[in-house]
């Protein structure tokens, strides 16, 4: 489950955590590789991503809308998430909270089925709209 202790903590230190999550639960991997393009995080904040390439990686996570890459990427930013056909899952502040969502019919054209915990967090595409 996407629990994270909020109160004390880094908030680099919370992202990270969650994106390390969310890497595993879109490969099912205990270490993912991923590729950060637009997002500049020191890699020793990671202890279960490994950081790639593009071309190597599991996962993309992008803060810019790219059709480069044909991998399940992970957007941070909702307009993305909307118009990216490769965008999977979005990571991004909405009306003043964290949102963490993932497209369910998305998710299924790269054959990715997420564990039951992550399942509350799938949406519809239409629900995007």
């Amino acid at each position: 489950m996407l629990l994270i202790c909020i109160s004390f903590a880094n908030p680099i230190a919370i992202k990270v955590e969650i994106m390390e999550q969310v890497a595993m639960a879109l490969t099912g991997k205990r270490y993912p590789k991923a590729c950060f393009i637009g997002i500049k995080l020191p890699s020793s904040y990671f202890d279960n991503i490994i950081p790639s390439s593009c071309e190597d990686a599991d996962v993309v996570f992008t803060s810019i809308n790219t059709l480069r890459y044909r991998k399940p990427l992970v957007v941070t930013n909702y307009d993305i998430l909307l118009r990216n056909p490769y965008a999977v899952a979005g990571m991004y502040w909405l009306d003043g909270r964290y949102q963490v969502v993932f497209v369910k019919e998305r998710l299924r054209e790269f054959n990715i089925h997420l564990l039951k915990e992550f399942r509350y967090y799938e949406i519809s595409q239409s629900s995007l709209y």
